[in-house]
């Protein structure tokens, strides 16, 4: 898949859990290569970017790594309590 499916996807997950009430949500985003030796991770970024745009707030991250060396990270969202989507204003 591409960098923006994977966006899109993950945008709707993200629009479906708060539309479904859900008080929490959980994304499970990979990352094969660091890109660089320091600094930002601008995958990761725009994954939060696109939960956060949807009602949702980090309130925790975790990370680890699986055997083939892929990066995994487990962020978790608590609901933002009166969110507007942008397209309703």
């Amino acid at each position: 898949m591409s960098q923006e499916s994977d966006l899109a996807a993950l945008r709707a997950q993200a629009i479906a859990a708060y539309q479904q009430g859900r008080p929490t949500f959980v994304a499970r985003l990979k990352l094969t290569q660091w890109g660089s030796p320091a600094g930002e991770i601008t995958t990761w970024m725009d994954s939060v970017d696109a939960v956060e745009a949807n009602g949702w707030v980090l309130d925790q991250w975790s990370v680890n790594f699986d055997s083939g060396g892929t990066f995994n990270a487990f962020p978790l969202f608590r609901r933002r309590e009166n969110f507007v989507p942008q397209d309703q204003l």
